[in-house]
């Protein structure tokens, strides 16, 4: 992990499915894959969900799912963009076309 990376890269990033070995799955939303050793090296507590979740599935070759239901979509996909780039890209952060410059 770690360097910058474009608005881009984070989506693709994001987006992709090689290698990916969890599935972060919020209240409401859409899954959202990830892969374990970023996610537990990057949150501590997620990491003890992990630990908890492998041993009750015991599956060594499936797909990780962790249950999230107190997170919202946007939440996890923000929490996910921050573990995996160390920042969170708001759309209120960006500049608006509208605005004027005094």
């Amino acid at each position: 992990v770690g360097g910058v990376l474009r608005d881009d890269d984070v989506a693709s990033r994001l987006r992709a499915t090689y290698g990916v070995d969890c599935v972060l799955v919020p209240g409401g939303g859409r899954p959202l894959y990830a892969h374990l050793a970023i996610v537990a090296k990057r949150s501590p507590r997620l990491a003890e969900l992990i630990l908890l979740e492998q041993r009750e599935d015991g599956a060594d070759d499936a797909i990780l799912q962790l249950l999230v239901p107190d997170l919202s979509p946007a939440a996890a996909r923000a929490l996910l963009e921050y573990l995996y780039c160390d920042d969170v890209f708001f759309l209120h952060d960006a500049p608006r076309a509208h605005a004027t410059v005094v």
